[in-house]
């Protein structure tokens, strides 16, 4: 994961978005549609996915897997938009008011954002996937009405919002070690030592640099003993993946702003993103 400039929403996502929010919240404002689904739309307009492509590179924003070739573009809600899982419970009617934030939606491969089946480092399968999942730092100050998010100190590392160096450590030999709290649960929650994401960085990391390749991020070749921070453990998993890996550096937001393409019309994206904070 690296960080990566968020650019003006698509106006279409920020017209349809606000109309769905007015009907979402007679929805979820309504006891008796208590654990009913609402048909939420905005997130999958062509022209969101088209942004998060071009900002991304056609990359999951987690774990950097390249899935253009391969697979369609989920769009992810970093906050779930209608229910959040809390230990074994998915509590409902939270989050849904982001449904159709700009900041709230990311691109994601499959492994990443979807429960699957995966082997673990010393054998055995597990269950993996961040789905309804969003850990925070204390269940007390969960949202339960709009505005109150903002109370909460998150537990997962956001592209667009933190610097990942400061959280995650990737080793020479593909392994991901984490440098805070936030790091630690990121890790866990995205699956990033599935074992062919691990095979795939280790991969890429034995290739030389020169023609054709550019060279290994900073944060690959930080791994001294006095940064790396405490061992992973076998505990957490590592995962079969079909995605094809690169970890090789982005443009700079200044040369990716020169070809992203976005719709005639787009407004200013909002300045309060602190909800994510």
């Amino acid at each position: 994961m690296i960080r990566v400039r968020l650019p003006e929403p698509p106006q279409e996502l920020v017209d349809k978005g606000a109309v769905e929010l007015e009907k979402a919240r007679a929805h979820f404002g309504n006891a008796a549609n208590a654990g009913k689904p609402f048909a939420f739309g905005a997130y999958k307009l062509g022209p969101v996915k088209d942004a998060l492509n071009a900002t991304f590179g056609f990359k999951c924003a987690y774990c950097e897997s390249f899935f253009g070739a391969t697979q369609p573009l989920d769009v992810e809600h970093f906050r779930p938009k209608s229910g959040v899982l809390v230990g074994s419970d998915l509590v409902w009617g939270v989050y849904y008011w982001l449904a159709a934030s700009w900041g709230n939606l990311l691109p994601s491969c499959t492994d990443c954002n979807r429960p699957r089946k995966q082997t673990l480092p010393e054998g055995g399968e597990q269950t993996l996937g961040k789905a309804n999942q969003f850990p925070i730092s204390s269940e007390a100050k969960r949202a339960a009405k709009e505005g109150e998010e903002k109370g909460e100190s998150r537990l997962l590392v956001h592209p667009c919002l933190d610097h990942p160096e400061k959280h995650l450590l990737f080793e020479a030999n593909g392994i991901v070690s984490w440098r805070s709290r936030k790091g630690e649960e990121s890790i866990r929650v995205y699956a990033l030592l599935r074992r062919g994401l691990v095979q795939a960085r280790r991969d890429f990391q034995r290739l030389p640099d020169g023609a054709g390749r550019l060279p290994k991020p900073a944060l690959l070749m930080n791994t001294s003993e006095s940064m790396r921070p405490k061992s992973i453990g076998s505990a957490l998993p590592e995962q079969a993946s079909r995605n094809a890996f690169s970890i090789r550096r982005r443009p700079s937001p200044r040369n990716r702003a020169k070809s992203l393409q976005v719709p005639a019309g787009t407004m200013a994206i909002s300045t309060d993103l602190s909800f994510f904070f």
